[in-house]
């Protein structure tokens, strides 16, 4: 494919239909020049894990080398599958220079939500996966880095810099964006979205903090229904966002009314409360095709 500006790298869940199914059918609402690499495939549901293969490096330093780069403006990345192929993509990134993606949208996929630790068992060699990060990003600085961690990574991360997890049980607004800034600061991004920091039985909260601690909370009707798969559309749906020239604010505002768009047509669907992420209705499809009309409750 010439002229590509959005590569999509991450695994492949066929029972669940998340990472990169979900990662294309809504980062294509903003670029059909997508190019996509596998990096593991998964065996989950919602409320259960039971396996994780990683591909082979070398098979994964191939398909990185199969891609033009040269017109690659957003990576978005979600599950690695291990940390030798987060190496080799960081490798690629450097080896790139001036000509490396403008933006790169990182989803962790580190813990799912159905319990599993999405690395593979060389994981283990690795004390502290956050510091880690923070020192392979060290000398990325031709691209911005956006993390997207759910509430339990963006937990993890904060204790890993010795930023104690007992302060957010009721911890305010302003609390966690300080300390959203000091990750920010320790990992050398460009910006940070905590998804669902704030769960109740009425709402579910997003948290944006940019590099000069300005925040905003987003906010959504919680759904009754099976959300597996969203963290990864939510994410991709900015990246895509990044490819049309908005600002990433501007992406992550686009990106939050699509998904409560989604996630409020599938709680009337005939799909039995799961958002159907592969199969937008007509409706849903005509709104994010047109990129607009949008309101502030999803409708």
């Amino acid at each position: 494919m010439s002229n590509t500006r959005l590569v999509i790298v991450g695994g492949f869940d066929p029972s669940a239909g998340a990472g990169v199914l979900s990662d294309y059918t809504f980062a294509k609402v903003w670029t059909e020049n997508i190019e996509s690499i596998l990096t593991c495939t998964t065996l989950q549901r919602a409320n259960s894990f039971q396996s994780l293969r990683a591909l082979p490096t070398d098979d994964f330093q191939a398909s990185l080398n199969w891609v033009e780069w040269e017109h690659t403006q957003v990576l978005k990345t979600g599950a690695m599958g291990s940390f030798e192929n987060l190496e080799a993509l960081c490798e690629k990134l450097r080896s790139l220079g001036a000509i490396a993606p403008r933006w790169w949208i990182l989803d962790p996929v580190r813990l799912a939500t159905s319990g599993g630790i999405l690395m593979h068992d060389s994981a283990a060699s690795k004390p502290n996966y956050w510091k880690y990060l923070a020192s392979i990003f060290a000398d990325l600085n031709t691209t911005h880095i956006v993390l997207t961690p759910n509430r339990s990574e963006g937990l993890e991360m904060m204790k890993s810099f010795n930023l104690s997890r007992s302060d957010m049980r009721q911890a305010s607004l302003e609390r966690w964006s300080e300390l959203a800034l000091q990750c920010i600061k320790a990992l050398n991004l460009k910006g940070l979205l905590i998804k669902s920091f704030r769960v109740s039985d009425e709402s579910i909260e997003d948290l944006w903090v940019d590099p000069k601690g300005e925040y905003r909370s987003y906010s959504q009707t919680r759904r009754q229904v099976d959300a597996h798969g969203t963290g990864c559309a939510y994410a991709s749906s900015i990246a895509g966002a990044l490819t049309s020239k908005l600002a990433i604010e501007d992406s992550i505002e686009q990106a939050h009314r699509m998904m409560q768009k989604a996630l409020k047509e599938s709680e009337s669907s005939t799909h039995k409360g799961r958002v159907n992420l592969q199969q937008p209705s007509p409706t849903l499809r005509n709104r994010i095709n047109t990129k607009a009309g949008w309101s502030e409750d999803g409708g």
